[in-house]
């Protein structure tokens, strides 16, 4: 039996974050979107523990344009399987800000007016993802995932 626990919704491979959703794509998880940043907030390479990418050849061709200075490669951090061990990850931001929420006010749509409102990040993020409406009830929100 597999006691290992499951990924959580963003879990990349490594392969992954080298082709698809490297620095700048935008991942689509089920409850928001992500944005990946750029590999200077990942933190300090060798203070996370990546481990190099040992590669002559290549470093010497991608130092050419730098005038010499040693380039050194990492390869992107991998997941442990030693649950003590902190979570290695790439930072991330939640993309986007915007969300429709899944309610209609019923006013609106006695007059024959079918609106949703339109809600920023940071009028739902304290109360639980979810937009608060005049009834003081909770409603899913949607988000708009246009660039």
């Amino acid at each position: 039996m597999n006691n290992k626990p499951a990924q959580p919704h963003g879990y990349l491979r490594r392969s992954q974050v080298i082709t698809t959703f490297g620095p700048g794509a935008l991942m689509d998880l089920p409850t928001q979107g992500v944005l990946i940043a750029n590999l200077d907030l990942w933190g300090n390479p060798e203070q996370q523990g990546f481990e190099p990418v040992l590669e002559e050849r290549l470093v010497a061709k991608l130092s050419t344009p730098f005038e010499g200075r040693k380039v050194r490669l990492f390869m992107p951090p991998a997941e442990s399987d030693d649950p003590e061990r902190e979570t290695q990850g790439m930072r991330a931001w939640q993309f986007p800000g915007w969300f429709v929420a899944q309610y209609e006010d019923a006013e609106l749509l006695k007059k024959g007016v079918r609106s949703r409102p339109l809600v920023s990040f940071r009028t739902i993020k304290d109360s639980k993802g979810k937009y608060r409406a005049d009834d003081k009830k909770l409603y899913k929100v949607l988000p708009i995932r246009f660039v």
